[in-house]
């Protein structure tokens, strides 16, 4: 088995054992609400209106919503309404069944001959050294220096013509007992820090150095304005002085990315306006935009 193979399997085990975590969580989660409103229907029948209470403490609860995302916590589950209308790709099943195909993949390479072993990509510092730009698709600014966006990228190994996977872990910098243990799965992944985090250009500093990619996972306006997206986020209302200042005080943070990804911001992305304006924003600087796709409508692409 090759270094490689070694890694990849130990990140599958890691993923493994962060969803089983999640679960056990999620189960204690879901006791502790049963007993919550088993005390309120009880009361209720007691004082003659446990219904009543019940539906205006419990509803929301009961009913889903948008799931919140907790910075720091990993690989939250959904809530059943949440699964029924969540995007394939952030459904539980679905993460099952890519760790048992990633499973499968790994012990067949563990098997396959010496011709299928990857071949390690010098690390990109510039355009000759990789395959031609696409149409429209810019590596240098004006004055020929390299865009963020290829210069902080990482490494990656691959084999020739099988598909590649990139593993993005969001939220990352509120907990840092968890997001150094984040840092210390095999790389290259890409770590999406909130800008709002302490001590981030030491974290970012630890990332890099272990061969990690780096995104600012900005916080954007969610539909539901009772979940909380952390300070200052972009908002489709705010105007275009302070969407701006918002936005330059969130890429200040911490420096060495490529780019920028939304945390949460089902609406602000669903908003063409106010994205073109973020989207330049980025272009000028040499920065890339990876959509998280809380919104099934999300006009990003």
């Amino acid at each position: 088995m090759t270094p490689r193979d070694v890694a990849l399997k130990k990140l599958a085990q890691t993923i493994h054992d962060l969803s089983v975590q999640s679960r056990d969580r999620a189960a204690r989660d879901r006791r502790r609400r049963r007993a919550r409103i088993m005390t309120a229907l009880a009361l209720g029948v007691v004082l003659g209106v446990g219904v009543t209470l019940a539906g205006v403490v419990y509803g929301p609860d009961l009913l889903g919503g948008e799931q919140r995302s907790v910075a720091g916590a990993v690989g939250l589950p959904l809530t059943p309404a949440a699964q029924a209308t969540a995007p394939a790709a952030m459904r539980a099943t679905d993460g099952d069944r890519l760790r048992a195909v990633l499973a499968r993949e790994l012990d067949a390479n563990a098997a396959a001959p010496a011709d299928h072993q990857t071949t390690e990509l010098a690390h990109v510092g510039g355009p000759e050294i990789a395959v031609a730009p696409a149409d429209g698709e810019a590596w240098a600014d004006g004055g020929g220096a390299v865009l963020p966006w290829r210069a902080n990228a990482q490494a990656a190994a691959v084999v020739p013509g099988q598909p590649v996977i990139a593993i993005v872990m969001d939220d990352v910098g509120i907990d840092r007992r968890r997001s150094r243990l984040a840092m210390e799965l095999p790389a290259p992944l890409t770590i999406a820090m909130l800008p709002y985090a302490n001590g981030l250009d030491d974290q970012a500093a630890v990332a890099r150095a272990a061969g990690h990619e780096l995104l600012v996972h900005v916080p954007m306006e969610p539909h539901d304005h009772a979940v909380d997206a952390g300070p200052e986020p972009l908002l489709t209302d705010l105007s275009h002085a302070e969407l701006h200042a918002r936005l330059d005080r969130a890429l200040a943070a911490f420096d060495g990315y490529v780019g920028v990804n939304n945390h949460m911001g089902s609406r602000f992305t669903e908003d063409r306006v106010a994205l073109a304006e973020v989207m330049e924003a980025l272009q000028a600087r040499g920065l890339l935009f990876l959509d998280s796709r809380t919104s099934e409508t999300s006009a990003a692409f």
